[in-house]
């Protein structure tokens, strides 16, 4: 019985590609059972977030590698030779060094980001939950959890800044000096910008940040939430000539500036 893993991060595979390999809501039991399944393995879990997708297993099967860079390909509408390129395996003893690197912060895109941590722990109730954690990997995903923890109150790990977020808005503040009075616009209306909304009121920017999104309700909750405004997506060109600061976090293949 073996302990693998397989998947795909920012370091792997471009944005694209990341985003079709995404799994949300009510789909990720039925896709924990199915990785299960394709690899008939005895314990799968599943670790997603927005930079990475990785596949956590214990099987005897030789050919789980082959079943589950399948499966993917098909999901994501790619060969599995195409998609091999941008995956990474692990197997055995590196499977747990790597998932104590991810859950300390040390794989991220920001180094020390703090919501890893979160996300770690989500993984391993997700599959408590679809009853594919077993007592290996309940035990791994503890133990990284209690790393993660113990490198962020040992070390000076999570004194920068954590998240993209917080590293875009200190970015500004870098090139402005301070962000008192200046007038900011977050493009996008998810997780990501709300923290980006958080930030730049802390360092004071003008009290009513702009907030731009697609989905017209999405931007006037995010906006009310912080006392912000809502701009319409089609009036976004008008917006961007009032703003001092930009900072766009949408799921858009595209530059959207």
């Amino acid at each position: 019985m073996a302990l693998v893993l397989i998947g795909s991060s920012h370091k792997t595979a471009p944005v694209t590609l990341r985003e079709k390999l995404v799994v949300t809501g009510k789909e990720v039991f039925d896709t924990l059972r199915t990785l299960r399944e394709t690899a008939r393995a005895r314990e799968c879990a599943l670790l997603v977030t927005c930079n990475r997708t990785e596949i956590y297993a214990v099987t005897d099967d030789g050919e789980w590698q082959e079943r589950l860079v399948a499966s993917l390909a098909r999901r994501v509408g790619l060969t599995p030779g195409q998609l091999r390129e941008h995956l990474y395996t692990f197997e055995g003893l590196p499977v747990a060094r790597h998932l104590f690197r991810v859950a300390s912060g040390l794989d991220s895109l920001v180094l020390g980001e703090a919501q890893i941590l979160g996300q770690v722990k989500e993984a391993l109730q997700l599959a408590r939950g679809a009853e594919t954690a077993g007592p290996l990997l309940n035990g791994l995903f503890q133990h990284a959890l209690a790393a993660g923890k113990r490198a962020r109150a040992e070390t000076e790990i999570g004194r920068g800044a954590v998240s993209v977020s917080l590293a875009a808005v200190q970015l500004a503040r870098q090139i402005f000096g301070e962000l008192t009075h200046r007038v900011a616009m977050v493009l996008g209306a998810g997780k990501m910008s709300a923290q980006t909304v958080r930030f730049l009121l802390d360092e004071g920017v003008s009290p009513r940040v702009l907030v731009c999104n697609r989905t017209p309700g999405r931007a006037a909750a995010l906006a009310e939430e912080f006392g912000g405004e809502a701009v319409p997506w089609e009036r976004f060109p008008e917006a961007l000539a009032r703003a001092d600061i930009v900072i766009s976090s949408t799921s858009a293949p595209h530059p959207v500036v």
